[in-house]
């Protein structure tokens, strides 16, 4: 498979053979729900917490007595029937993980990826470089390009403008190959990508 390459302009500089195993591969919806899910799971705090009957505060006297009151037989207002009492199997403040192994976690970024490169929202850009750390400058540049949201995949390490200029920028999130992730892949939906990127993104996911 070979994707156009586009300098800054969005002028066609040249073509870029990809690798099909993580580019053009077999699109596994089921695969990308698992990681989504797993995903979201990992980011729930787990604060949530409610007392039951043996941690609120109150008297463990008995009510009334046991016989002869004609009303239902209680020993304690902590029951969860009553106002103020605790709650019946609320949340305990631990939050199961939904674990996934190694080979569904790289098979749902693959598989997003490719779903991207399918419906034509990956921009690659033969190099990723500004002159200086302007919003306005990388904002008119994303603009020229169509795009209104989406996600910068570049390894800024060297040059880190496109990262300062962009992080200003409401709708686009810039990340490093290691950072790519399958959220974030469908929450932008649009990828501009340097070429560099791409060749570190095969090396981390080809077969």
């Amino acid at each position: 498979m070979k994707l156009d390459v586009f300098d800054l302009s969005n002028n066609k500089v040249n073509e870029l053979e990809v690798n099909d195993s993580v580019f053009g591969a077999e699109v596994k919806e089921h695969l990308i729900h698992d990681v989504v899910k797993a995903q979201l799971r990992l980011r729930r705090s787990g604060t949530a917490k409610t007392k039951g009957r043996s941690e609120v505060h109150g008297t463990t006297r008995k009510m009334y007595k046991q016989k002869g009151t004609g009303s239902a037989r209680h020993g304690s207002r902590k029951a969860p029937l009553f106002p103020k009492g605790g709650t019946v199997f609320g949340p305990q403040g631990v939050i199961g993980k939904y674990r996934l192994n190694k080979k569904v976690m790289k098979g749902g970024l693959v598989s997003a990826l490719s779903m991207l490169v399918k419906e034509g929202k990956v921009i690659v850009v033969e190099s990723l470089t500004l002159e200086s750390c302007k919003t306005k400058a990388f904002s008119s540049v994303l603009n020229g390009f169509g795009i209104q949201k989406g996600l910068v995949i570049h390894n800024y390490e060297n040059d880190k403008n496109v990262y300062l200029a962009g992080r200003n920028l409401k709708d686009i999130k810039v990340i490093k190959t290691e950072g790519v992730n399958v959220f974030d892949l469908l929450k932008y939906q649009n990828v501009f990508i340097s070429e560099s990127a791409i060749k570190s993104l095969e090396e981390r996911l080809a077969k």
